[in-house]
């Protein structure tokens, strides 16, 4: 009571301390290197028009595509390319709502409930939903289905049914509003009378003609100074083109983490001392299959089909023999005769497949021994398979199946043992299959056997022998220029990426190599790297560049511009020297003056791409459209070198006698550009700052 008093009686002190600690901590929070304030930009994925988007942000929409895959696919886990796609699939979704959100509600484009009623079973399905909802036999879809369907949602205690048309719906009205947009954009395309006639004539307009070349490199380099000043000038004036993505290189040594000797002598005792036990067992395959590296497929083989190791040694021996250990394929591996049989090499199959949607396997059973019964008793196959077969490739067809061979589809292989003519049922891993076997090839010898693998892997040893080194060539070589000469002189084998994205995801030999760019774009230039695991590989990388978003320093297209320059000198001598056949009267006589060659160029318009033996050449294809016959052109600089031309023969385009046409191959085109050219142009303005690269 006595403390309880105390406190009451210092409790504007003990409030002001309590506050004044909260401030503290909140002011830390804020300010403080982990968050806040002041640093939510540290979680920050991305920045758009201005607008800062979260990483949570795009974390719940990759997690909820995630969902929808998971429920389209009927998977309950998806592999990793499935994966990175719905990243990049999110990544998109979020850039194009971010830009065009704002763009519809400035032109005031929206899709009504009506619209949306249209699309689902009005006059206008959309794709969409005839790919969902479409009768697979007519193609058409009913409109009753989709409200029966919609209808349904609510009576779906799983929710799914609702997430696939919520998803579904938001597709759709994205799709329009998209659509509604570029329609606008093309209705404001058009192309004029003038702009039509003047591309029918320019796409029709020939000419022949002659020409020589004198080639820069002609000159030797050696004869040409370029100066510092040359340089600096060209760049000055030509900076755009030099124009970069932020990008690093770098070098790497990999370390591979392979078997030792030892390994392989354990992997061979392993396998020794597992074969008695295998000898014994009655369930031979079972047993092969708890024990294996590899699972053992329920593979009925002729000889001829036998792996080759096995063909001339099992084929023929007594059933139970073991065959083993012996090496394959950097694996021991030990071979048991489990059965032999004579069984057709193919057969001809119906079936229909019985899958629950809840997992509730006597519900499955108690429908697939109803349908096998009914069968039984009359009714027809591939009326049922119709009704009730989950397998909806084969299902349209009765269930037919045709031919398969033995192994072709493993949960099918007990139809090889039965005859012509029988109906039996099958269950495995996805449900139930009622099988008809409808006809059988010649029967021949199969033996059936089992396989125990084990692979021959690095243990644990190893890796840390291996990682030792690795780690060693890290601690030992800080610098670039060390890594470089210590990787040369212990015969490590240096590699290099360069121009590595910040979101690149693939570098050429390494499993997943996220982690190494990461950290590339976190390190100073010349930085070595820790030592890295990517899977039965460790890495010691060192970052040798870094290219920064914007214009290329002068230093790194230096080699490039003094080309440029060195080549525009020469043009400029070669344009010098060509300059006093001035007066020449006809192509032959400069070049037999010049000791150079006459080549001809035919047929040549406004669309042509490239002259005949002298590559892409716009400049000289341009003059010889715009010269009238007969004369000698000046010189011309080209891509490679310098040029003479005469024209010899010009095919006036005609007047076109109506414009229609061409009008619409020009807007044809106008409007293809428009379907990526505004989006394009959208996203540029946006200024999309992409930091993915941080989190994964």
């Amino acid at each position: 009571m006595a403390t309880l008093e105390k406190i009451r009686s210092k409790g504007i002190i003990l409030a002001f301390v309590i506050g004044f600690a909260l401030l503290a901590f909140i002011l830390g929070d804020f300010l403080g290197k982990g968050g806040g304030f002041l640093s939510n930009n540290q979680y920050e994925i991305a920045e758009i028009a201005g607008k800062s988007i979260p990483y949570q942000h795009y974390q719940s929409k990759v997690d909820y595509l995630t969902e929808i895959n998971k429920l389209f696919s009927g998977k309950m886990s998806l592999d990793e390319q499935t994966l990175e796609n719905i990243k990049e699939q999110a990544w998109q979704q979020i850039v194009k709502n971010n830009i065009l959100t704002d763009e519809y509600k400035e032109i005031g484009i929206i899709v009504s409930p009506k619209e949306v009623e249209d699309m689902v079973w009005g006059s206008n399905i959309h794709p969409f939903i005839k790919q969902t909802f479409a009768n697979p036999e007519t193609g058409e879809v009913n409109p009753t289905d989709v409200k029966r369907f919609l209808q349904s949602l609510d009576a779906d205690p799983s929710g799914s049914r609702r997430q696939y048309w919520t998803y579904l719906e938001n597709e759709l009205i994205t799709e329009r509003a998209f659509t509604k947009y570029n329609n606008l954009i093309k209705k404001g395309m058009f192309v004029t009378d003038v702009e039509a006639k003047e591309s029918f004539i320019a796409s029709n307009k020939q000419v022949d003609f002659s020409f020589i070349v004198k080639r820069y490199n002609s000159i030797a380099d050696s004869t040409i100074t370029v100066s510092e000043s040359d340089i600096n000038e060209y760049y000055n004036n030509n900076s755009k083109d030099y124009k970069q993505s932020a990008s690093r290189n770098i070098d790497y040594v990999v370390f591979p983490i392979n078997p030792s000797e030892e390994d392989d002598k354990d992997a061979e005792k392993w396998i020794t001392n597992i074969k008695q036990d295998f000898v014994d067992t009655k369930e031979s395959l079972e047993f092969a299959n708890i024990n294996s590296d590899v699972q053992s497929q329920n593979i009925n083989y002729s000889k001829e089909a036998l792996p080759l190791a096995l063909k001339d040694i099992l084929f023929d021996a007594d059933k139970g023999f073991v065959y083993g250990p012996y090496k394959e394929n950097n694996s021991y591996k030990l071979a048991k005769l489990v059965d032999v049989k004579n069984l057709p090499d193919s057969v001809k199959l119906r079936h229909i497949v019985i899958a629950s949607q809840t997992g509730d396997k006597n519900i499955v059973k108690a429908q697939a021994d109803s349908i096998l019964n009914a069968i039984k008793t009359g009714s027809n196959f591939a009326e049922l398979a119709k009704e009730f077969s989950k397998d909806q490739n084969s299902a349209p067809d009765g269930g037919d199946l045709g031919w398969i061979k033995d192994g072709q589809i493993e949960v099918l292989n007990d139809a090889f043992t039965g005859s012509k003519g029988e109906v039996k049922l099958i269950e495995t891993g996805y449900g139930f299959h009622i099988i008809e076997i409808l006809d059988q090839s010649a029967k021949s010898k199969k033996v059936n056997i089992a396989v125990i693998e084990r692979k021959i892997v690095a243990s644990s040893k190893t890796r840390q022998r291996v990682y030792a080194e690795a780690s060693k060539f890290a601690g030992e070589n800080r610098t670039i220029d060390l890594f470089k000469s210590t990787a040369a002189e212990k015969n490590y084998t240096k590699r290099v990426a360069n121009n590595v994205s910040e979101v690149e995801k693939r570098i050429s030999g390494l499993e997943n190599p996220r982690e190494m760019i990461r950290w590339a774009y976190k390190a100073n230039i010349n930085e070595v790297s820790e030592v890295f695991e990517f899977g039965d590989n460790y890495v010691v990388s060192a970052l040798s560049n870094i290219k920064e978003e914007g214009i290329a320093p002068i230093k790194d297209v230096r080699t490039q511009i003094e080309f440029k320059v060195r080549q525009n000198k020469k043009a400029e001598q070669l344009i010098a020297q060509a300059s006093k056949y001035a007066s020449a009267k006809s192509i032959e006589e400069i070049a037999s003056k010049e000791n150079l060659q006459v080549q001809e160029a035919t047929d040549i318009t406004f669309n042509s791409y490239a002259l005949p033996s002298a590559g892409i050449e716009p400049a000289i294809i341009s003059t010889a459209l715009n010269t009238a016959k007969g004369s000698v052109s000046a010189p011309i600089k080209g891509n490679n070198g310098v040029y003479i031309i005469q024209t010899n023969n010009i095919k006036e385009a005609s007047e076109p006698t109506e414009l229609k046409s061409e009008s619409s191959k020009l807007l044809q085109m106008l409007e293809s550009r428009e379907n990526y050219e505004a989006f394009s142009a959208l996203k540029k303005a946006s200024n999309i700052v992409d930091k993915r690269g941080k989190f994964f």
